[in-house]
């Protein structure tokens, strides 16, 4: 591609980014949804930890849930909102920085998603006509505007990279390994939920090719060079998780039932929804694909028999996505097992998406230089009107955020599934209380503080000593011994934690270090699947 080609493409995909936030930030306001007010205060807490305390990896939100501080950076990573910091930190505003995060993260959508798109096509029209259709998708805009969901939409940016890593690692093809590393590694760095879902998903197609007996279980042993290499990528993420799992149980942990709003979830809402462009809020919400990639499906199906054998594969798996994403078939059965910890089933429309995008690129592949113009302008009309459709069914909600009220409202929620709280924590009995103050025993005694225990809390007092803590029914308790003392329960981090954090810090370093070296020769490492090496 020529110098002056990727400065339109780049300059394309800046404006893709900008107009899709464009109705919602010249409201001058933030709609209140599902997920928004849990990552508001991610947000915040995340912007005063990095200014503040200079830490860009805090675990512990101190002044989350209630003050009782709030573990969502050790089980939810924050590095994906660090350009949210920065846009706060100019002085922009939350409202402003929220939707430039935003549009940042629909910047590098389109970046990673046309980079992979073109290890698939050979025609780079077609890969700039999924790429768009992917970043532009309703499922993604959903995510975004309606859901607030900025962990899933974080996934989006990398998740081609596992689906490209594991299509080279699948044909044997040269860095096929690295790229499914990178990928999880990255997506398990923003959202790890997602990463869980590609878990199940690569298992299940793991088995069928072995049972179809079109790989050998050489071709499964491949696969754990990558994730291994994933593992060590996203240590900082993966062990200080494991380690609180193995000291306290949480809500996350065990069985659970699906979500009555996945169960509820059929069909005809997917169908009905996707062919209105629209989905609806708060309790009406319907997820779904989208008008053109609910008709690239109908068409493809009713065409089968003369289609390509790529477009019937594509076809075959989008279709497969979308009715899995529903209440037709088998999550009736599995309400209650491991998958069930995916929440909705929907969540797999992530994927229905992608593969969608490239089934609606390849059907049109034939008379592409004819409409090709035409299909881009279309696509984002689409999602202009289905944001301003968004925008419009949320004017019948009071619950709205300023810069004005922005720290003052709704500080209280973590989430409605309260994932990341001891099961021994009743949430709605909390009340606010200091972690700091003075004792004086006259005899050993146990106190139970204001904290909600996770492994790494102590006490610190006065006299330069640290006290170990334990848990109390999920709150921090310690033994504290007769005499005059001032405390303070702080976080300090363990061993695990640190030493995870250098070896995701140096591991990264040292990818950084080889793809620079590999990327200054004329070689291409996951490109363009027609270019040959040179």
């Amino acid at each position: 591609m020529s110098r002056k080609n990727k400065i339109l493409m780049v300059l394309l995909f800046i404006g893709i980014s900008i107009l899709t936030v464009m109705p919602f930030l010249l409201e001058h306001k933030i709609n209140v949804n599902d997920d928004f007010l849990f990552h508001k205060n991610r947000l915040l807490s995340y912007y005063h930890s990095v200014m503040v305390n200079k830490d860009f990896h805090p675990m512990i939100f101190d002044g989350m849930a209630k003050g009782y501080g709030y573990a969502t950076d050790l089980f939810y990573p924050s590095y994906s909102l660090l350009p949210f910091v920065l846009f706060y930190s100019l002085g922009l505003g939350f409202i402003a920085s929220y939707y430039l995060l935003i549009g940042t993260y629909t910047f590098a959508t389109l970046l990673v998603g046309f980079y992979a798109a073109q290890h698939f096509f050979k025609n780079r029209r077609t890969a700039l006509l999924a790429t768009v259709v992917y970043a532009c998708s309703t499922y993604r805009l959903g995510d975004l505007f309606i859901r607030g969901d900025l962990g899933e939409a974080g996934a989006f940016i990398f998740l081609p990279l596992v689906i490209l890593g594991f299509y080279k690692v699948y044909k044997n093809e040269k860095h096929g390994i690295l790229t499914l590393a990178l990928g999880l590694g990255l997506v398990t760095s923003i959202h790890p939920m997602t990463t869980l879902i590609c878990v199940y998903i690569i298992g299940i197609i793991n088995i069928y090719v072995l049972i179809k007996k079109e790989k050998s279980i050489e071709f499964v042993k491949r696969q754990f060079d990558a994730y291994l290499f994933a593992i060590i990528l996203a240590s900082a993420t993966v062990f200080p998780v494991l380690e609180q799992m193995a000291s306290e149980k949480y809500n996350f942990m065990g069985h659970h039932s699906l979500w009555g709003t996945g169960l509820d979830f059929s069909l005809s809402k997917l169908v009905y929804g996707s062919m209105s462009n629209a989905a609806g809020v708060w309790n009406n919400s319907s997820p779904n694909v989208g008008p053109l990639l609910m008709l690239a499906v109908i068409v493809g199906l009713f065409m089968y028999k003369s289609s390509l054998p790529i477009i019937k594969r594509l076809l075959i798996i989008t279709t497969l996505f979308m009715v899995g994403s529903t209440n037709l078939l088998i999550w009736p059965m599995l309400k209650d097992s491991w998958f069930s910890n995916i929440q909705f089933e929907w969540r797999i429309l992530i994927f229905a998406t992608l593969f969608g995008s490239l089934l609606l690129a390849k059907m049109s592949e034939t008379n592409q230089h004819k409409y090709f113009k035409s299909l881009i302008f279309l696509i984002l009309m689409l999602a202009m009107t289905f944001n301003f459709s968004v925008s419009n069914n949320f004017k019948a909600n009071n619950l709205t955020l300023t810069n004005q009220n922005v720290t003052k409202k709704y500080n209280t929620a973590i989430g409605g599934g309260l994932d990341y709280l001891p099961k021994d924590i009743n949430y709605k009995v909390l009340r606010e209380k200091k972690s700091s103050g003075s004792f004086d025993f006259d005899q050993p005694t146990i106190v139970v503080f204001p904290k909600i225990y996770y492994k790494g809390y102590v006490i610190q007092t006065d006299k330069n000593k640290t006290i170990p803590t334990y848990a109390s029914h999920g709150l921090v308790a310690a033994k504290i011994m007769p005499g005059k003392m001032v405390y303070k329960v702080v976080y300090k981090k363990t061993l695990i934690q640190k030493i995870s954090g250098y070896i995701t810090l140096l591991s990264w370093l040292a990818v950084g270090i080889y793809l620079g070296f590999i990327w200054k020769r004329p070689v291409v490492i996951l490109g363009n699947k027609g270019r040959k090496n040179k």
